[in-house]
């Protein structure tokens, strides 16, 4: 029976890549509520400044102006935060992709070896098996040759 001497290994490699592609998952989700949350802000910005437009057109008091514009610059530093975030959640992602990549990597060449050494093994098993058949064989004629049977 085949036993592979590094099926720990292998088996401690394997989990390595599930553990990374579940810690790749969660980077992947924080980039996309990174984006979402960027894109509903942006969208938010759009709307303050139509409403700036708007209260322009229509005359609207100081009050309002200073309020809304109080708003908009609030809005605009948390967008900056937001990108930041963003950029630094896209830069993650890309190490962990990294770190996914080289787990696999390391996971494939124990399964190579593996199979090579599983071919190996089952190289000899087959001249094993030829031997003693042929060693059986040998046997049953050498028995035939003198007349005993065998």
């Amino acid at each position: 029976m085949f036993r592979f001497r590094l099926a720990k290994v292998l088996r401690w490699r394997e989990r390595r890549v599930d553990e990374e592609a579940r810690a790749m998952g969660a980077a992947a989700e924080a980039l996309r509520r990174a984006r979402r949350e960027r894109t509903r802000l942006e969208a938010e910005l759009a709307r303050l400044a139509r409403e700036g437009e708007r209260l322009r057109r229509a005359g609207g008091d100081v009050a309002q102006w200073r309020l809304l514009a109080t708003w908009l610059t609030a809005q605009s530093d948390r967008l900056r935060l937001l990108q930041i975030r963003e950029r630094e959640a896209a830069a993650a992602l890309g190490a962990q992709r990294q770190r996914l990549l080289q787990a696999h990597r390391e996971k494939e060449v124990l399964v190579r070896l593996e199979e090579r050494q599983r071919q190996v093994w089952e190289e000899e098993e087959r001249r094993r098996e030829r031997r003693e058949l042929d060693d059986i064989g040998g046997r049953r004629h050498a028995g035939q040759g003198r007349g005993d049977p065998a």
